[in-house]
């Protein structure tokens, strides 16, 4: 009979040759009546599972240990025989000569090795019998992700209760008689193979077998079937990556088994720890990165920054949605905070303007770390700010309270604020505009009328404001600023009635510096704390206290042309010199040129003071006074000391104007240069010919105008009409020529009718005038002031709510032989140009102050300012422009403030860790109110330490910051430096408006020591 298998490992038919088999069960059968004859390594042959070994045999007689006689050679009978070898057989089928025995030819057969014998086929069919009926295949089927099955027709002859093997799955169970109505004399059997026996979607070829008590019958023809497929295996998230402000990027990689069926679509679920709080979901097919791999983003917005998020993803085919792999846990980055909620804005106790903030509903991760707060005028100007911090905390509540000190919000006028949270990663959004809050009127500025000594004590006279704007004044306060350096003076209070509603204010001894000169002012406080507008002008008074006069022991000149006076202190001094005033007065009259201050020390208590060339007159004899400031009073001069400059070529000239006169002559108007100490005795001109022709020259002593103006007439015979030329003219003195003017670009007109270029170049020259020497000028002789100098501005708040600007201004040096009698300035920006005029208000330190009317420089503008002095006496008074200086040098505005001054830095009594700096705010803030500060302490080797904000004011109107507690390292010499900034570009110090560090450094050292316990509570003061 023929040999059956339920699965087959390979097969394979042989004419002759050599095959090496793997272990297992081998069945060797032979399709006709033949005997098998191999050679060589003779196959045992025996009962499936009972192997013998193998043995030798020269074969010439075909003969076998266990001989099977095949029959009749018409094929008749089959013999089929098992073999199980140790390792492999070589099976060498050949043809062999007859034996002498009279046996047939051994011949070569056709044979199947089939391989994998199961163990429910593994015995030998020894004995002829008849073939198993052919079974078909009927139909296979089954749902996708479930058993599939295969029937076939189950027939009598076989008999029952047998086993029916299919291939080429591992499927050998007996089958399930099924009755088909349709034909009853057909039983049909069914298969059914279990999910995880096949692969899903594969294609497979179904081959059917019978067996029964003699054998396993033939294999009809194969079905050929798809199994159907199933939902996808697990997708693995490989990687998640984000960025603050920025996409969650997922890295998916696509599962390993389809399912069978192609991947339609992906899920993936961000489960939040936080409860409440909606999972977030991406659909789709990603961006595919590789073949492998796929990418999907959540958007900004999408998720919550910060959140703790557990990633499960999910392949979807057309069975449906395959099960989740191991879960990816991500934290998704940080945002900025969310806005803040302004929820009060009112009056504090100390006159400052109070906004209660509600921390923002989400800090997106990242924790607050400051809140600014921005106060918006409605009526225009400058923007206040506070902030930089965390604020105050309200008791009982999760608000922050932030303040703008007394007069930073200007009174009577009416502000919108906002407020905007800052962490780790940057500034969130603004709040919604609070509503509009308007800050109370204020009461007039009062008038100091008179200061005076009387035993001792320091008495300032007040008169109260004109107009109290309905405002109800409750107390005074009245401050002193040393003129220079020292210690601020204040009083507060009600003060002392006098004669009908003046009031008396008293410095006793010890609370005033004798010897010093005070600037005082004086403000009305309201019953709400509000501070009123300072008075105007501060009142100069120096206290008693007068020191010797300094020597001056030599006057030297030096090579680069600078004067050194060199002066020793006063021996009568009632304390330290402070500063010196060298001043040097020119023979003849003229300006003074002034030093003032400490000079380069030189050793042995001696300064030195340099003029450089430039700041005085060559060839004018000086005689130079000094005198020592002491405790703010200035002692009486020294004796003279006399110095004769050296002469000098004339300075550099200036062409003010050229035009043609009838007579085809050109008049040239020349400033007259400084004449060096020798007189000029000529004037030389060149007319340098732009369009490259000859140049024209010409010398003259000319005619003297009023404000040191030189008119020279420049003959049109020596030069071409209708040419451009480019005139500089130079002074000459007996010392020699000075140096070119600036050039004067003109182009001279026709000539009269008849006249041509070449008529005019063949025309002898005139000869060239006679040199004279110029007289010197008469006592009436006056010329024009030199610039002055733009030291400092500020913007000062006042009560209607704008900003006056005021500038400073230092007179020039050379004051043109005349008083000066007036002062312009001039704004200049995109928005148009600004002008004021005036004599200025004497400032008691040598300068003068300007302003602008309030209201005219725009606060979003950007200026540059330029300041002119005028010796001229205008009929009406005042800016005489005949009698103007040239521009000064530019002042561009806003520009830095002044460096604050450091007071003192100390440890707190209760707590020594903690270091405390007290600074008083800078005088100038360049143009724009101050938006920050930052102190910082510096010490060799180590790292500075630095703390901005806006600090925290006190009573007297100064600032204390405090270093974080531990950071300033005891034992160690500390240098602590301030400085101020003006800047509105965001942060809570913009270095693009920082001043300078303040100077000194304020050097100190701390021991620490343990802390003692806190201070009692200050008893309560009886109203």
């Amino acid at each position: 009979m023929a040999c059956v298998h339920a699965q087959v490992a390979a097969v394979a038919t042989f004419q002759s040759g050599q095959v090496v088999l793997p272990p297992g069960v081998y069945t060797i059968s032979l399709e006709s009546g033949r005997e098998l004859c191999p050679e060589g390594p003779f196959l045992s042959v025996g009962p499936c599972g009972e192997p013998d070994a193998l043995y030798g045999s020269s074969g010439d007689d075909c003969s076998l240990r266990q001989r099977w006689r095949l029959g009749e050679p018409t094929g008749k009978t089959v013999s089929s025989m098992c073999y199980k070898p140790p390792a492999s057989v070589d099976v060498n089928l050949q043809s062999v000569a007859r034996s002498p025995s009279g046996w047939p030819l051994c011949e070569s057969y056709a044979a199947t090795i089939a391989g994998s014998c199961l163990a429910t086929s593994g015995y030998l069919v020894d004995r002829p019998t008849a073939a198993a009926a052919k079974w078909v295949i009927e139909h296979a089927g089954g749902a996708a992700a479930n058993r599939f099955y295969i029937r076939l027709p189950y027939r009598e002859d076989t008999g029952c209760s047998r086993q029916f093997l299919c291939m080429p799955l591992s499927c050998s169970q007996t089958g399930t008689r099924m009755c088909n109505r349709g034909d009853p004399g057909t039983i049909w059997v069914l298969f059914q193979f279990a999910v995880g026996s096949y692969v899903p979607g594969e294609q497979y070829t179904f081959w059917a077998y019978a067996i029964n008590g003699v054998g396993m019958g033939p294999a009809c023809k194969p079905y050929s079937y798809r199994a159907p497929p199933s939902r996808p295996g697990c997708t693995v998230i490989t990687g998640v990556t984000g960025v603050p402000n920025g996409p969650i990027s997922l890295l998916l990689s696509v599962p390993l088994d389809n399912g069978g069926a192609p991947v339609l679509s992906y899920r993936i679920d961000g489960v939040p720890a936080t409860a409440g709080r909606a999972n977030i979901t991406a659909n789709g097919l990603g961006q595919p990165l590789s073949p492998n791999q796929v990418l999907f983003q959540f958007a900004v917005g999408s998720y919550v920054p910060g959140e703790q998020y557990t990633f499960w993803a999910y392949a979807i085919n057309r069975v449906g949605m395959g099960p989740a792999c191991v879960s990816y846990s991500y934290r998704a980055p940080p945002s900025c905070p969310g806005g803040p909620r302004i929820s009060a804005v009112r009056m504090g106790a100390a006159g400052g303007v109070e906004v209660l903030v509600v921390p923002p509903a989400e800090d997106n991760g990242s924790p607050v770390t400051s809140y600014t707060v921005v106060a918006m005028p409605l009526g225009g100007g400058f923007n206040v700010t506070v902030g930089g911090t965390l604020g105050a905390a309200v008791p009982g509540s999760n608000q922050r309270l932030f303040v703008f000190p007394a007069g930073h919000c200007k009174p009577s006028a009416c502000f919108a604020f906002v407020a905007s949270a800052t962490n780790a990663v940057c500034k969130g959004p603004d709040s919604p505009p609070s509503p509009n809050f308007c800050v109370p009127s204020l009461p007039g500025p009062p008038t100091i009328f008179f200061v005076a000594m009387s035993g001792g004590n320091l008495q300032i006279f007040l008169q109260p404001p004109a107009n109290t704007n309905g405002a109800v004044i409750a107390e005074y306060q009245v401050v002193g600023v040393p003129q220079v350096g020292g210690r601020v003076i204040s009083v507060r209070g009600p003060g002392q009635w006098l004669f009908t509603d003046k009031r008396l204010f008293v410095f006793l001894p010890g609370d005033y510096e004798a010897g010093q000169a005070y600037y005082f002012s004086a403000w009305a406080i309201t019953s709400l704390g509000l501070k009123g507008p300072e008075s105007q002008p501060p009142y100069s008074f120096a206290t008693p206290a007068r020191p010797g006069s300094p020597d001056i022991t030599s006057v030297v000149g030096t090579a680069g042309g600078s004067i050194n006076v060199t002066v020793v202190p006063p021996l009568l001094r009632s304390g330290t010199v402070t500063a010196y005033v060298v001043v040097g007065v020119p023979a003849g009259g003229g300006s003074n040129i002034t030093l003032t201050g400490l000079g380069t020390p030189l050793g042995g208590g001696r300064s030195m003071f340099s003029f450089p060339a430039g700041t005085y007159r060559f060839g004018v004899p000086l005689t130079f006074y000094a005198t020592a400031i002491v405790a703010g009073e200035e002692g009486p001069p020294s004796g003279p000391a006399f110095y004769n400059t050296p002469l000098s070529r004339p300075g550099a000239c200036t062409i003010e104007s050229i035009k043609a006169l009838v007579s085809g002559d050109l008049e040239l108007v020349v400033i007259a240069p400084d004449d060096g100490g020798s007189p000029i005795y000529t004037y030389n001109v060149l007319g340098i010919n732009s369009q490259g022709g000859p140049n024209a020259t010409f010398s003259q002593l000319g005619v003297l105008l009023t404000g040191g103006r030189v008119r020279l007439i420049f003959p049109s015979t020596r030069c071409l009409s209708e040419t451009s030329y480019t005139f500089i003219v130079a002074a000459c003195n007996g010392v020699g020529e000075g140096p070119w003017s600036p050039p004067y670009l003109f182009v001279t007109p026709p000539r009269q009718a008849g006249m041509t270029k070449q008529m005019l170049c063949s025309m002898p020259a005139p000869p060239p005038p006679a040199i004279m020497f110029m007289p010197p000028p008469p006592g009436s002789f006056e010329k024009l002031p030199d610039p002055p100098t733009i030291t400092d501005v500020s913007a000062v708040p006042l009560a209607t709510g704008k900003e006056a600007l005021a500038v400073s201004l230092m007179p020039p040096l050379d004051t043109g032989s005349r008083p000066i009698t007036g002062y312009r300035l001039m704004a200049v920006s995109a928005a148009g140009t600004v002008m004021t005029e005036g004599s200025g208000t004497p400032l008691g330190n040598g300068q003068v102050a300007m302003a602008f009317a309030p209201g005219a420089i725009k606060p979003a503008a950007v200026y540059t300012l330029y300041a002119f002095a005028s010796n001229g006496m205008a009929p009406s008074g005042g800016f005489d422009p005949a009698g103007a200086s040239r521009a000064s040098l530019p002042y561009f505005m806003p520009g830095p403030p002044g460096p604050p001054t450091i007071i003192a830095v100390q440890q707190l009594p209760y707590n020594p860790s903690v270091i405390t700096v007290k600074l008083e705010r800078p005088i100038v803030n360049g143009g724009r109110e101050i938006t920050g500060y930052r102190i910082t302490a510096r010490s060799a080797g180590l790292v500075n330490v630095v703390v901005e904000g806006m600090g925290t004011a006190t009573a007297d109107g100064l600032l204390v910051f405090s270093f974080p507690p531990g950071s300033i390292l005891p034992g160690v010499v500390w240098e602590v430096v301030a400085q101020a900034s003006n800047g509105v570009y965001g942060g809570v110090f913009d270095a693009s408006g920082a001043s300078e560090f303040s100077t000194p450094p304020f050097r100190v050292s701390f021991s620490r020591t343990a802390d003692p316990s806190p201070p009692p509570p200050a008893p309560a003061v009886p109203s």
